[in-house]
């Protein structure tokens, strides 16, 4: 199964044209197994197929974020929003679309990283900054 963006383009006539941007390959049994899968390393710019034509007079760039980053070390967040945020860029220009991924590296991204654990609390999910702290 393809992961699908559709792209709707609002027409000046008012008619609203859907366009279908197939990016990566995935396969998932379920839809919703793919809101809790975590986040692997940034892909690299890739071209998108688009399925039926983009307007010429539509550019431009979309991004869009969301929490990626479910598990940090061998810890996982407990809520969907918890996880750490990655950024989608779609790059709309001359016919073609192209697509970027990263996280955004907040201070909790790095704080989390260097700990390589879960340090900074989140809507559902406690963070313990030293263990020591939490014991005694």
């Amino acid at each position: 199964m393809n992961i699908l963006n559709y792209l709707c383009c609002a027409r000046r006539d008012s008619s609203v044209e859907t366009l279908k941007i197939t990016h990566k390959k995935v396969d998932y049994e379920n839809q919703f197994a793919s809101y809790w899968r975590n986040y692997s390393l940034p892909t690299g710019e890739t071209t998108g197929q688009v399925q039926g034509k983009i307007p010429k007079w539509l550019e431009g760039t979309l991004i869009t974020n969301g929490p990626g980053i479910k598990n940090i070390g061998d810890q996982g967040y407990n809520h969907l929003f918890d996880g750490l945020a990655v950024l989608h860029r779609y790059l709309i220009k001359d016919g073609t679309v192209k697509y970027m991924d990263r996280a955004l590296e907040s201070e909790a991204y790095k704080t989390n990283i260097a700990a390589n654990r879960i340090v900074v609390s989140e809507f559902g999910t406690a963070g313990f900054p030293d263990p020591c702290k939490t014991i005694f």
